[in-house]
């Protein structure tokens, strides 16, 4: 792990105090990112613990991203990133537009891919077929689903493989579960992001799907079915407003939100880009545009896009639409409704 610097707490958002007065900084705001299309989202591969690059219309997400947030006055004080090349360029452009500076931008080996097993590397639709619809969706979605460890026959074609340093070979053939991401990406949480947000900063993070669904499920206190609804749509922003001590701040009333989430989920609605297989299996429906939900502190909505549940993130989107070659980025929509 690369640490930023320890920075004085910059009081940009409380000016003009006199001399003695004490400072009290506003709460500090969390952005949740998930890197933009890599080379293996184009040709929906299971990338694991392995390292594509973005693909142009990956780049042109994250551009769109970062704009999506700079019109929106998001403004970050520290920047938590995987080490993974997709989810670091992504950080990239992100930082460029922000004018975020060099030493405010901290590496984390913790947020690290899911390692898959002998999912790695594997066509989505290819792994369904040699492994069935119970075992696929045991290992992606239950939170104790583990892969089976990939075979040295399987990790001998592998495309994207990490410098040794970064994942060796043992990490790289074994499969996680769930739980086991959630056991390491939980530091990050308590020793490096909450006491940040707890002192007024502003905190961007920025990894991958899995290792972004164990991060909610320990800001958010996810469990059950709702990990199986954690997951973030690639480059679209998800932003926590929290308290004075960086704990999360429900912005629905409780009662109304965990109807609303019950009811998207007897839907079948989730959060992720267009996936075949998972289309196939039943798990995505199409549902009415425009609805507005809130659902575990998190403000999103929901819109009708590309034949699959979708959800916009705080009322924000990339203006990025159909998935894989097709997958075409225009500039970012906006609307008329705070985040608060």
């Amino acid at each position: 792990m690369t640490a930023a610097a320890d920075q004085p707490v910059d009081d940009r958002r409380s000016p003009g105090r006199a001399a003695g007065e004490q400072t009290r900084r506003p709460p500090g705001t969390l952005v949740l990112l998930r890197n933009g299309q890599s080379e293996a989202d184009d040709g929906q591969v299971f990338a694991g613990l392995l390292d594509p690059h973005l693909t142009g219309v990956g780049i042109a997400e994250a551009a769109a991203a970062a704009t999506m947030l700079a019109a929106h006055g998001v403004e970050v004080d520290l920047l938590v990133t995987s080490p993974m090349a997709r989810a670091s360029r992504t950080a990239e452009v992100v930082a460029r537009t922000l004018s975020v500076p060099r030493e405010a931008v901290l590496t984390d080996d913790r947020l690290l891919p899911r390692g898959l097993g002998c999912l790695t590397g594997l066509a989505k639709r290819r792994a369904l077929e040699r492994y069935g619809h119970d075992a696929y969706l045991e290992w992606r979605y239950a939170v104790d689903g583990r892969p089976p460890p990939a075979t040295v026959a399987q990790a001998a074609g592998w495309p994207w493989r990490p410098p040794g340093e970064l994942v060796d070979d043992a990490a790289l053939i074994a499969g996680e579960s769930l739980r086991d991401v959630i056991g390491r990406v939980e530091p990050v949480w308590t020793q490096t992001v909450r006491p940040a947000l707890a002192a007024g900063r502003g905190v961007l993070v920025v990894a991958h799907g899995d290792s972004l669904r164990a991060f909610r499920a320990v800001v958010e206190g996810l469990a059950g079915a709702s990990l199986a609804d954690g997951s973030i749509t690639p480059a679209q922003p998800l932003l926590y407003v929290t308290g004075g001590d960086g704990h999360v701040v429900a912005l629905g009333e409780r009662e109304q939100t965990q109807r609303v989430a019950r009811g998207l989920r007897r839907r079948g609605v989730a959060a992720d880009r267009a996936d075949p297989v998972e289309r196939d299996l039943g798990r995505r429906q199409q549902i009415r545009q425009g609805e507005r939900v809130v659902d575990a502190g998190v403000a999103v909505e929901v819109q009708r896009g590309g034949g699959v549940g979708h959800r916009i993130l705080l009322g924000m989107r990339t203006g990025c639409a159909g998935a894989g070659r097709r997958r075409t980025c225009g500039p970012p929509e906006g609307v008329s409704r705070s985040w608060a």
